[in-house]
């Protein structure tokens, strides 16, 4: 019986030795596999944050040369600008024909909106300039068919008008050739002359242009994967 008792106790201290053994490695694998999962993320997190630093630090630069590059354009915008004379050779402070500071002439040349009543004064300035009388100018007025957006990617869009005028030949030629020298394009599809030297009616099918501002399609923040 006492050998029983001691073989019993034994046992006893043994199953928990055991029990005790078994607690000690299934917390040391909780543990392990803890660390192994807090040092991915760690290591995760610090890739992210390198990429990040790496990606901000490319904006940064690319900032100071857009700076750099903006200073530099500014520069030769205001010697463009004030220029004299002008490209056209007239005075760039000056009310003629052929007067204007140089950026209301390059965007004269190619406006951004479709703006009827504008082309209409242009085209009156330009042919009462010559001494030509106006019988009639006719220019279509639809702004639902030429809408004023800015565009990712505008396109030269043509405006046709017509008009008729009453002059002598001389007046008539240089006329014509005042479209042709514009800083703003006109193309003639039809010309119909009537008369005589000294009364010559004309009847002028003519194309004009303008193109739309750009947009930009700016993005605020970029995505770090």
């Amino acid at each position: 019986m006492a050998n029983k008792a001691k073989t019993s106790v034994k046992h006893l201290q043994m199953d928990k030795n055991q029990s005790t053994m078994l607690a000690v490695i299934a917390g040391a694998v909780v543990v392990t596999i803890f660390c192994l999962f807090a040092t991915k993320a760690l290591i995760s997190k610090g890739m992210y944050q390198r990429r990040a630093l790496h990606a901000r630090n490319q904006v940064v630069d690319q900032l100071k040369t857009n700076e750099k590059a903006a200073q530099t354009l500014f520069t030769q915008y205001k010697v463009f600008a004030s220029q004299a004379p002008n490209v056209l050779g007239g005075s760039p402070t000056g009310n003629g024909n052929l007067d204007g500071d140089n950026q209301r002439i390059v965007l004269d040349a190619l406006p951004s909106t479709y703006d009827a009543p504008a082309l209409a004064t242009s085209l009156e300035k330009i042919i009462s300039g010559r001494s030509v009388t106006i019988n009639s100018l006719t220019v279509s007025d639809d702004p639902s068919a030429y809408p004023d957006l800015a565009l990712a990617t505008p396109r030269v869009v043509p405006v046709i008008f017509s008009f008729e005028a009453t002059s002598d030949f001389s007046r008539s030629k240089q006329l014509m050739l005042d479209f042709e020298r514009s800083i703003r394009p006109f193309d003639l599809n039809t010309l119909e002359i009537d008369g005589t030297d000294t009364n010559l009616k004309m009847t002028v099918g003519m194309t004009t242009y303008y193109q739309a501002a750009r947009s930009l399609d700016l993005k605020p923040t970029k995505e770090v994967k």
